[in-house]
């Protein structure tokens, strides 16, 4: 059974944190790939509650956004450089 999203609080996505069973999820990937990916800053950024990683929904969304970007750019071609760096 998927889990719920609890309802929303407002108009800000950062009051509202996810768990990493939720992110993987709604990302389509296991719990064990957003683990790893968090362990190497693949992931979106998280906080540590106690022992538990939680997963701020804006965080979250951008994070999807910007996968979404780097999946649209055609196979070998490299990401654009970040505002202010050398090319």
């Amino acid at each position: 059974m998927a889990p719920h999203l609890p309802p929303a609080l407002g108009d800000d996505p950062d009051r509202l944190m996810l768990q990493d069973e939720m992110c993987a999820h709604l990302g389509g990937i296991s719990v064990r790939t957003l683990r790893y990916w968090t362990a190497n800053g693949t992931a979106p950024p998280s906080i540590r509650i106690g022992k538990h990683l939680r997963y701020r929904v804006g965080d979250y969304r951008a994070w999807l956004a910007t996968r979404a970007r780097d999946d649209a750019r055609p196979a070998g071609t490299p990401a654009p450089a970040a505002a202010g760096t050398a090319a």
